[in-house]
Parts: C-alpha cells; sequence; structure tokens
C-alpha cells in the first residue's frame, strides 16, 4: 500500500512488551478521542518464546477468526471505564424496520442555566426490550411535531438537523435516564455545551443502561457538568491513574494468585518435572485457548424450525404484530413478507387475518395458519390442532 499524504496513511505500530507500555498506549489514546487499539501476537515474538511451538492465533488478519483484539475503554472492567451521563428525555423519533410506526429512538439531552434552555447531547436507540418499548408510547406524555422546526417549543435548543418527530409535553417532568457510551464527543449535530469555538458535546455509541426514578431535571446531569466530564475523559493523566488501578490487583486479588501459585508449584514436585518447559500443555503459561471455528446458533425453542411464513402487508404494519414476529423468530421460524427479511426457501405457511382465513384462498402447498394459532402454539409450547378444515400440521 502506497502511502498518500493526507488521505491514504497507515496506522502507527508499537512493539509492546510490558503491562505499563500497554497501559501507557492506551491512556494516550484515549485521551486523544481515539477509538482504541487493535492487538495481536508478534509471530517472531512467539517463536522465540517458545521455540517449536505452533503458533495458534497468527498475527494475519482472518476473516472469522478471532487472532486480533480490540480494546476500547467500554470493554474494560465490564464497561466501569466508560463515559456516562444522567439525561433527560426531549423527544422521540419513529423507529425503522421492526420498530417502524412506534418510537424507539429518544432524543436525550441536559439543562443548560446559561440560557434557560433544555439542550440535545444524544440520540439513543440501544437499551431497552420490546416489553419496555410498549409500556413507554403509553408512559411518556409526548407532543406530536412531525419534525417541523417552526413547532419547536421555546425551552429546546435543538438543531435543525435532529428536529424529532414527537417533543416532551414538559421537560421538568420527563424521566430521566442513565445513558451510557464509548465516550464523550464534539458534535455539531448537538447543542449542549456549544460555543463560537467549539461544537455541542455529545456521546458515542450510546445505550440506557438504567431509568433513574429517583432523580428530577434538577439532579440530571445539566450542561456545565457535562463539561466537566467531558474535560476529564480528554485527560491523559486520568487515564493513566484509572488503566494502572485496573491493571494492579486489589490484595485479595493478589492473595488468590500467590495460592495458586502455591498449587501450581506443588503439582510440579508431584509429577517430577524438571522444568517449566517439561511441563503438561494445562499447567503451562501462558495459556492459550483454541478458538471454535464454528458456532451453532441456539433458538429459544426450536418449536417452529423448518417453517418458512408468510405474513400479509396489513399484518405486518400492525403495531401488535411486532412482539409476535420477534416470537416467531426465536421460535425458529424464518418469517418473510413485504419489508421484512428475503429468503430462497419456498413457503411453507401463510397467516391469514379475518375474513380471509378459508384455507383454499391460500397458495397451493402452503399451510395457512391464524394468529391466535401461533399464540396459542408458542404460550403452551407445543404445536396445536388445526380445524378439521384445515390440513394438520406434523411435529418436526
Amino acid at each position: 500500500m502506497t502511502v498518500v499524504p493526507n488521505r491514504v496513511l497507515l496506522s502507527e505500530k508499537h512493539d509492546i512488551r510490558t503491562k505499563d507500555e500497554l497501559n501507557d498506549l492506551m491512556a494516550r489514546v484515549f485521551a486523544e478521542g481515539l477509538e482504541g487499539l487493535v492487538i495481536k501476537m508478534n509471530d517472531a515474538t512467539f517463536a522465540n518464546l517458545f521455540p517449536g511451538k505452533r503458533h495458534p492465533f497468527r498475527s494475519v488478519y482472518e476473516p472469522g477468526k478471532r487472532h486480533w483484539i480490540k480494546i476500547k475503554k467500554d470493554y474494560l472492567a465490564e464497561g466501569a471505564m466508560a463515559d456516562s451521563a444522567d439525561l433527560v428525555v426531549l423527544g422521540a423519533y419513529f423507529g425503522t424496520g421492526n420498530k417502524g410506526g412506534m418510537m424507539s429512538v429518544f432524543l436525550m439531552g441536559a439543562f443548560d442555566p446559561a440560557i434557560d434552555q433544555f439542550c440535545t447531547v444524544t440520540k439513543c436507540a440501544n437499551g431497552f426490550d420490546d416489553r419496555t418499548l410498549l409500556r413507554l408510547q403509553k408512559q411518556l406524555k409526548m407532543i406530536k411535531i412531525s419534525k417541523d422546526y417552526s413547532k419547536v417549543p421555546s425551552w429546546l435548543n435543538v438543531a435543525r438537523s435532529m428536529v424529532p418527530d414527537f417533543v416532551v409535553a414538559d421537560p421538568k417532568a420527563a424521566p430521566v435516564w442513565e445513558i451510557t457510551g464509548a465516550e464523550f464527543s464534539r458534535s455539531g449535530f448537538h447543542t449542549a455545551g456549544t460555543t463560537t469555538d467549539h461544537e455541542g458535546i455529545s456521546i458515542r455509541f450510546p445505550r440506557v443502561t438504567r431509568q433513574r426514578p429517583d432523580k428530577s431535571w434538577k439532579e440530571a446531569t445539566d450542561v456545565p457538568r457535562l463539561e466537566s466530564l467531558f474535560k476529564a475523559s480528554r485527560s491523559q493523566s486520568d487515564w493513566s491513574r484509572k488503566l494502572e488501578a485496573l491493571s494492579n490487583p486489589s490484595p485479595a486479588n493478589k492473595r488468590a494468585a500467590q495460592r495458586d501459585e502455591v498449587l501450581a508449584s506443588a503439582k510440579v514436585r508431584s509429577i517430577g518435572c524438571k522444568s517449566i518447559g517439561s511441563l503438561p500443555d494445562s499447567l503451562q503459561k501462558p495459556r492459550l485457548f483454541r478458538v471454535r471455528e464454528s458456532a451453532q446458533f441456539n433458538y429459544l425453542r426450536p418449536l417452529l424450525e423448518g417453517f418458512v411464513i408468510n405474513v400479509p402487508g396489513a399484518l405486518i404494519g400492525d403495531e401488535s404484530f411486532q412482539m409476535l414476529y420477534r416470537r416467531l423468530v426465536a421460535c425458529g421460524a424464518v418469517v418473510t413478507g413485504d419489508g421484512l427479511r428475503e429468503t430462497t426457501k419456498p413457503v411453507t405457511h401463510t397467516i391469514v387475518v379475518p375474513p380471509n382465513t378459508n384455507p383454499a384462498s391460500s397458495l397451493d402447498g402452503v399451510t395457512p395458519l391464524t394468529v391466535d394459532w401461533l399464540e396459542k402454539s408458542i404460550n403452551e409450547g407445543k404445536l396445536q390442532p388445526l380445524p378439521a378444515n384445515q390440513p394438520q400440521i406434523c411435529e418436526m
């Protein structure tokens, strides 16, 4: 590959040999606002450490293999290193695909006391299951403005490109959610912390980690606090301290490590080994685990495995169908129809809705099903008998 200045550049490469070197590099990367590191074993280093051993994790990238490891700060300490803020729900957008027709993307923001307005921070579409989303449709008190900028209320400071389909009726009565993401960043699409020199503060890869009914808009993260969190997130010295604390085990973990070391030493003496190189593979360190090259997807229940179900367009547009659709997929069915999954498999069943419940109206060789029959089969965990005028379905 040829480097083209300001067009095509090669990523930096560092030879890391110690834990401290890795911590320093991660601290620098996170402080610069980069996403993280990609780590791979150096083939030459492995050959020197383990002469004659076959390298199980080659450094050459291969799709589907886990030879390379990505490190991001929201991966560390089970997400404890990720950035988070308690933000107010300011509005919502219609979802797409399976969540079309319902509010599934939410506009989150913070109050700015300097301008006495609520400013936007991020759009969040992750963190809620289907049942919670359905409940929020009724719980949230929203006003539909259909992305019309002229209808944006005076309390909301929002960019034209981010005007939502709905705004909350009263932001001071709106719920507060904890939003966690990979990092705080600057974004021209959001207005929190916007100045003549800086774009607004946002959160990359946001997700709802919990609802905060104990907090109101007054206790939620406001814009001044958000600016402090943003600056702290960018401090390399702060990152160095955090990473050092993470990598140094607690006294309890140190005692456990010492206990494991004593047990390993006892095993060496008991089998009469003279050197680490003569130990069985199960006792040698570092331990390298073989990665499974393939994995089989397990459905929640294979009740409908082998079913290819066609859904009429009238039913796809019904909000109540979304929950049934997820349950069908979870039970192993392939669900197809206008806007749904495309498949080359022949359709085996079709859903009929009243008044078209006559099996003669279905395609030849395709078994008609009703929504009631499907729901009852899933709820009871076994296929139910069909009415007498419909062909019976055999267990698969």
